[in-house]
């Protein structure tokens, strides 16, 4: 993550440590990260969850291969971007902690993968 853009190669997978500055994250939340087609907040292609264990001020999200994969086919160059959002969840409750704001939508930047023999699907 570089200036709250997200950057990984399809298949890739990765654990991303979010930190809560001024409070904790409390036993029973849900933290979720919603990943949608560039320019329709509608289209949600990817969404991650975890849930809150333990208090702490911070949590740990585990994006998987099978997530940055089912982002986009197999493609050999360029960079595909997405929008992101990640929002805590306390029942029904729902925080928006990283999102589209005055500045933009937060982009999550997909990368092409190497290609091996017989196909990466």
């Amino acid at each position: 993550i570089k200036n709250k853009t997200i950057h990984l190669n399809r298949g890739d997978s990765a654990s991303i440590q979010i930190a809560c500055n001024n409070s904790s994250f409390d036993i029973g939340q849900k933290l979720c990260l919603y990943v949608m087609e560039a320019g329709n907040c509608e289209n949600i292609l990817v969404q991650v969850e975890t849930d809150i264990l333990e208090e702490s001020n911070t949590a740990t999200l585990s994006i998987t291969s099978e997530n940055t994969k089912s982002l986009s086919e197999p493609f050999s160059h360029g960079a595909k971007e997405f929008w992101y959002e990640l929002e805590l969840q306390n029942g029904i409750e729902r925080t928006t902690l990283i999102g589209f704001d005055e500045n933009g939508p937060k982009l999550f930047i997909l990368y092409p993968e190497a290609i091996v023999e017989g196909g990466n699907n």
